[in-house]
């Protein structure tokens, strides 16, 4: 067992024993379906064809989906007060599930429930730029997908496998979904107010809650094609998923111990009324990354990044998180190479409503200084 891994078990051991780490309070649950969810799949017809591929068997094709469940978890984020739901699957025999950066940030520990037993997975990697995330079991698994060896092509038939939100049946199972439908388009580079990476489209989506993270597969072998993130704002019928080529070489980087483009967030562009881009706001803080060491938190407005305005001359969403990803490609924060070096070092402004309901500016260094008052850098930042 490698360093990192022994370090994050005995962190695990700690955290669940003696608790979370202060402003800590998610525990991530993450339930695989192994056949026993309900057992008929909801399945959504749009654009797609009986006949998915003459070549393949029914029975074939019934086994390969038998598979894609067994391999497919449900993610659970939450507190008393509030949760959240993703889904996510495993890439191989080691335990590494892949997952989206908005369903993975906020949990330290993971708790995996597997046909009633706990077993405990933890944070590798995060890619925020393209919604990726990688944690790990600490045991192994028999129960995994492999990757699809080319980029979709349009008119393939694909499915997207997820766990729904809320919605269990009498024995407090969720149920799978198991959605088929067909690509729209090649892979190209997407821009959305949360995503920029390589991604196509496709029909196969879920309407429930808990989709996001779900492996698209290539119905005629199960295999990879990519991992469902987002649905099309434009076109209710189209959904977003991010290659499987590109997915798979970002996490193979994540494996080996790389956070890819990320400062250790959740982004989302905020727009005011009038469709002027007002900075990128922090939907979630990865325990001990980079934003946390230097005290950015939830709900805060990054303003600026690298030296460039995240709110002048930009009016739309996607422009916003294109230049936010832009600056930390060309000034990596995250040192690739296992050394003592953290990354470069990349200056960040932003703007946060305080406990005295007031904006506040505030400005620090990923890497560097922490946040102080960008008018009094000898004022630390209010809460």
């Amino acid at each position: 067992m490698k360093k990192r891994e022994v370090l994050y078990v005995l962190l695990a051991i700690f955290f669940v024993g003696c608790g979370s780490p202060s402003g800590f309070k998610s525990i991530v649950t993450v339930v695989t379906d192994n056949n026993n969810s309900k057992d008929t799949p909801t399945e959504m017809d749009d654009n797609t064809s009986k006949n998915t591929d003459q070549e393949v068997d029914d029975n074939t094709l019934k086994d390969l989906e038998k598979k894609v469940r067994a391999s497919t978890v449900q993610i659970k984020i939450g507190n008393r007060k509030e949760s959240k739901w993703g889904t996510g699957f495993f890439i191989n025999a080691e335990g590494y599930i892949i997952t989206s950066n908005n369903v993975a940030t906020g949990g330290f520990v993971f708790q995996i429930n597997i046909k009633g037993e706990e077993i405990y997975a933890l944070p590798v990697g995060y890619a925020e730029c393209a919604n990726l995330a990688v944690i790990k079991l600490i045991s192994s698994t028999n129960n995994y997908l492999d990757w699809y060896d080319d980029y979709a092509t349009p008119t393939s038939h694909v499915a997207v496998a997820s766990f729904t939100e809320d919605i269990v049946d009498s024995e407090n199972r969720p149920t799978f979904i198991y959605n088929k439908g067909v690509v729209h388009t090649v892979s190209r580079q997407i821009s959305t107010p949360w995503v920029y990476t390589e991604a196509f489209d496709h029909s196969a989506f879920t309407t429930v809650g808990g989709h996001l993270g779900g492996p698209v597969v290539d119905v005629a072998t199960g295999k990879v094609v990519g991992m469902h993130y987002a649905g099309s704002e434009k076109s209710p019928n189209r959904k977003y998923a991010i290659s499987g080529i590109e997915a798979k070489a970002l996490v193979n980087r994540m494996i080996n111990g790389e956070n890819i483009y990320s400062i250790g967030i959740s982004p989302e562009v905020s727009l005011s009324n009038s469709g002027k881009s007002l900075g990128v706001r922090v939907k979630n803080v990865v325990v001990r990354q980079h934003a946390d060491r230097i005290g950015i938190k939830t709900d805060d407005l990054i303003i600026g990044l690298g030296g460039e305005s995240l709110t002048q001359g930009i009016e739309s969403r996607v422009a916003t998180l294109e230049r936010y990803c832009s600056v930390l490609r060309t000034h990596n924060p995250n040192n690739p190479d296992d050394t003592e070096d953290r990354g470069d070092i990349v200056s960040i402004k932003i703007q946060r409503f305080t406990q005295d309901d007031k904006w506040v500016t505030c400005q620090g260094e990923i890497n560097g200084d922490s946040l102080t008052l960008a008018d009094d850098s000898n004022a630390a930042c209010p809460k």
